[in-house]
C-alpha cells in the first residue's frame, strides 16, 4: 500500500498484540463504559470515501445511535463556517507553488491528470497543499459519485436533535500537513498520479476490509504503507492521543456517538486501545 492508503483513511473533509491491546472482533461499531459514564457511549468507525451502494446503516447502529444525545465526528461538518475556514487553511505557507516543488515534466504530468479528471486547470489551484490535491482526485477514481458517512450521521443527528460538535477544528486538522515538508506530499501526488490502476486495485482492497468490517485487517493494510512508516505518528497517533481525552470527558457529560476514520481504532495505539490503557471498558458490538 502506498500514500493512497493515507488520503482514503485519514482526511475527513472529503476522509500490542495482545487481545486487549488490538481488536480482533469483526465490528467497526463499539461500546464505551466505565468509571463516570453513567449512560454507554459509543464509537464507530467510517472510511471518508465509499459507493452509496455500500454505505448501509445497520440495525445496530441505528439502535444506538438512537439513545445518544450527542455526535462527536472529527470535524464539526455541522459547522456553516467549516468551508470557508477550510479555504483559508487549505494552502501551503509563505506562498508555496506545486511549480516550484516537481519539475517541468512531472508538474506537467500532474497538471493533464488533473485537468482530465477534475474538469479544471491546475495553475488556479497550485498553491494548495499537494496533500489536499491528491484528497480532491480520489473521489474522480471511483465509478460512483461517493457518500458520505459523515453527513449521513449528521442527517441522523438533525433528525433526533442531537447536537454535532468536532474533535478538532479544520485548522488543526489541515495543520497537520504542515508537519509533512511539502516536497514530500508533491512527490506522493506525483506517485499518486502515476499509479491510477494501482489505486483503484487498493482501493478494492481497502473496502473490502471495511465492509468485511474487519478492523485488524484495516491495521494491516495501514502498516503496509511506506509513506504511513514514515508519518505514522504525525497522522494516527499525535491525533488519537488528544482525542481519546475529550471522548473521555464527553462520555462522563452525556451519550455520546463518536465516528472518526476506521484507521484510528486499531493498534496499541488505536483509540480503543488507548481508552482500555486509560481504565475504561471497551466492548465490540455485532
Amino acid at each position: 500500500m502506498r500514500n493512497f492508503i493515507l488520503s482514503v483513511l485519514f482526511v475527513g473533509f472529503f476522509f500490542a498484540e495482545t487481545t486487549a491491546q488490538k481488536p480482533v472482533e469483526k465490528t467497526l461499531l463499539w461500546e464505551i463504559t466505565g468509571n463516570q459514564i453513567s449512560a454507554p457511549s459509543y464509537l464507530y468507525g467510517t472510511i471518508h470515501v465509499l459507493c452509496p451502494q455500500d454505505l448501509v446503516v445497520s440495525d445496530q447502529v441505528k439502535e444506538k445511535f438512537g439513545v445518544v444525545q450527542q455526535l462527536y465526528l472529527e470535524l464539526d461538518f455541522d459547522d456553516p463556517a467549516m468551508m470557508q475556514t477550510m479555504q483559508k487553511n487549505m494552502f501551503m505557507k509563505d506562498g508555496g507553488q506545486l511549480k516550484k516543488l516537481l519539475t517541468p515534466s512531472e508538474y506537467a504530468t500532474v497538471a493533464d491528470y488533473f485537468k482530465a479528471k477534475m474538469g479544471m486547470s491546475l495553475d488556479m489551484l497550485g498553491g494548495m497543499k499537494p496533500f489536499m490535491t491528491m484528497s480532491m482526485l480520489i473521489p474522480s477514481m471511483m465509478e460512483c459519485q461517493p457518500a458520505s458517512w459523515e453527513m449521513s450521521l449528521v442527517e441522523m443527528a438533525k433528525k433526533q436533535n442531537a447536537e454535532v460538535l468536532g474533535l478538532e477544528t479544520v485548522e488543526e486538522q489541515l495543520a497537520i500537513f504542515d508537519k509533512i515538508t511539502y516536497a514530500e506530499q508533491a512527490q506522493m501526488l506525483l506517485k499518486f498520479v502515476g499509479d491510477s490502476e494501482k489505486n483503484k486495485a487498493e482501493m478494492a482492497q481497502l473496502i473490502q476490509a471495511y465492509k468485511a468490517k474487519d478492523v485488524a485487517a484495516l491495521e494491516k493494510l495501514i502498516k503496509e504503507s511506506p509513506d504511513m512508516a514514515n508519518h505514522a505518528d504525525v497522522l494516527l497517533k499525535d491525533r488519537n492521543e488528544k482525542w481519546v481525552p475529550k471522548i473521555i470527558k464527553h462520555s462522563a457529560e452525556k451519550p455520546t456517538f463518536f465516528a472518526v476514520g476506521a484507521g484510528h481504532l486499531g493498534g496499541e495505539t488505536g483509540v480503543i486501545n488507548l481508552l482500555r490503557q486509560a481504565g475504561y471498558q471497551v466492548k465490540a458490538v455485532f
